[in-house]
């Protein structure tokens, strides 16, 4: 297995009892040799193996890795255009402390600092990644959070940051807490009944209205469509436009594939604004979320995983299968669900 440039340079600091030195690892893989651009992306990490997460950051850190081999060096880069992109990873160590782990983002997003990095990975743990949120989401510079799962960490106030949060079932309750607390009162189920892909069985319709109303959220529309049916987007369209006109404040999408993407497509062309976006399920979060654009106010998604799955990003061509065979490889074990998180986030 081909392994990063590492290169480590390191900060004075005055922090106490904290280490006085806040350690620098740039990963290029040879990012500089061939690239028309270079995408910089800024993480906070516990590596140290003194940290308290220093486990579960190397889980998240391998993922790292593995995904910048892959783009840089098995694909040869992410087309955009007519240019090849490469990306480095700049991590910083945070020792597993709030305080490291905000100046760690402070050195990593600082405009006119050495590093200005284009986007964030998270911090593993709730504790750091609120911290670290604080300092990124001002600067409007996205965070991608794999190792956030606290309800409190995304309490309606965050506009730049995205997280994946595992294990996915118990989070719905959640999302629809966010959605009521920004003031959403209805909601619309859409689920798809086809033989081959038939998500309808997940949940009943007054399981949902149970769930919906413990929060203060009605449901309004309960819709069972058959995408093997040809009439499959003539009746979401229909279901899309009832709920549109009636200005539901929540669009909950429950399929495989097609109704989150058609689904949401539809919904843009209508210039529908729901308060919320639910997905559940969705195995296409990045296309889902490409149809989306900034068409709702919160966003959330739930997509089991398996490490058998052949799904593959369409940005870094990295399939899901083929980064469990890598993971096992690299580190003798399957990947834990932080890196397969991780590794998700990366996805999008």
């Amino acid at each position: 297995m081909l392994r990063g440039v590492l290169c480590a340079l390191a900060f004075a600091q005055a922090f106490g009892a904290l280490p006085v030195q806040n350690t620098v690892t740039t990963s290029t893989l040879y990012a500089d040799t061939h690239f028309d651009r270079i995408l910089t992306i800024g993480a906070a990490i516990s590596r140290d193996n003194g940290d308290k997460y220093a486990t579960l950051g190397g889980m998240l850190w391998g993922s790292w890795e593995l995904l910048t081999e892959w783009i840089n060096i098995q694909k040869g880069g992410i087309s955009v255009g007519s240019e090849k992109w490469g990306i480095q990873i700049v991590e910083v160590e945070d020792y597993s402390n709030v305080t490291m782990a905000s100046y760690a983002a402070t050195q990593l997003t600082d405009p006119g600092g050495s590093f200005n990095v284009d986007f964030m990975f998270g911090p593993y743990s709730s504790g750091l990644t609120g911290p670290v949120l604080d300092i990124t989401d001002p600067l409007e510079t996205l965070l991608l959070a794999s190792g956030s799962n606290q309800a409190t960490v995304w309490d309606g106030n965050v506009e730049y940051g995205y997280g994946l949060l595992y294990p996915g079932g118990g989070y719905f309750d959640d999302s629809l807490a966010l959605y009521a607390q920004v003031g959403a009162t209805t909601a619309g189920f859409i689920c798809n009944s086809a033989s081959s892909a038939n998500t309808c069985d997940s949940i009943t319709p007054s399981e949902l209205t149970s769930q919906l109303a413990a929060v203060g959220i009605t449901l309004t529309h309960y819709y069972s469509v058959n995408s093997d049916l040809a009439t499959y987007a003539t009746d979401l369209a229909a279901d899309i436009s009832t709920l549109a006109s009636e200005d539901v404040d929540v669009l909950i999408l429950n399929d495989y594939y097609d109704i989150c993407v058609d689904g949401l497509s539809m919904a843009v062309d209508l210039g529908w604004t729901p308060k919320g976006t639910y997905l559940a399920i969705c195995n296409n979060d990045a296309d889902a979320l490409v149809a989306m654009g900034t068409n709702a106010w919160y966003a959330g998604t739930y997509t089991a995983w398996d490490s058998q799955s052949t799904y593959t990003s369409g940005i870094s061509g990295y399939s899901v299968s083929q980064f469990a065979t890598d993971f096992e490889t690299e580190f003798d074990r399957l990947p834990t669900y932080q890196a397969a998180a991780s590794f998700a986030g990366k996805f999008l």
